[in-house]
């Protein structure tokens, strides 16, 4: 038998495979260096207000119902909180905004009208059993809230140095933090 290699190619694949690897090495390396542009990075902040409920698609239908009550009535009365303090401390620095005896009374006399509202359709609104032990509490607050709201117009057009007003804001104020509780306390219970 013989010795030699039958195939004389084999050693022509190694060359060419080794002569392209130094081939791309040189010239990757003769290519100037290429410019890298800084990143620039835009961020913003996004606060997302996210509203729980305890509904769900297995509670009863008037159980949901209620529970939509509660936060409907939860975001009525933070809104007249807001409303509230602001129309008094718009008043109370009217030298700096502007803000009319009339245009104070306007908005005491919604925040009253609403207030109200407000108090009957909690005191209204039909409740499921689970919560029945709880809502009185939501009720009795709710109307506090009305009537500190009419002892706020009282004390705007009280002619004293403006404590009637303040304290009838201070407890509009202390009246709607009870409601608000009762409200907490009645979405925390699981049907």
């Amino acid at each position: 038998m013989s010795k030699e290699d039958p195939k004389h190619g084999r050693w022509i694949l190694p060359l060419v495979v080794a002569g392209l690897i130094g081939f791309t090495y040189v010239f990757v390396n003769a290519l100037p260096a290429a410019d890298i542009a800084a990143s620039t990075t835009t961020t913003s902040s996004t606060t997302t207000t996210v509203v729980q409920t305890t509904t769900s698609t297995t509670l009863p239908a008037e159980i949901r119902g209620f529970l939509n009550d509660v936060v409907r009535f939860e975001t009525t009365a933070s809104d007249l909180l807001t409303a509230a303090r602001e129309a008094n401390d718009a008043w109370e620095n009217r030298d700096e905004t502007g803000v009319t005896f009339d245009q104070t009374l306007v908005a005491f006399e919604a925040i009253a009208a609403e207030s109200r509202t407000l108090a009957d359709e909690v005191a209204e609104v039909t409740v499921p059993d689970p919560y029945v032990d709880l809502w009185p509490a939501a009720i009795s607050s709710s109307e506090d809230m009305a009537v500190a709201a009419v002892a706020m117009i009282d004390g705007l057009r009280a002619s004293d140095d403006g404590s009637a007003r303040r304290e009838a804001v201070a407890a509009y104020e202390a009246a709607g933090a009870e409601f608000l509780a009762a409200l907490d306390a009645v979405g925390g219970v699981t049907p």
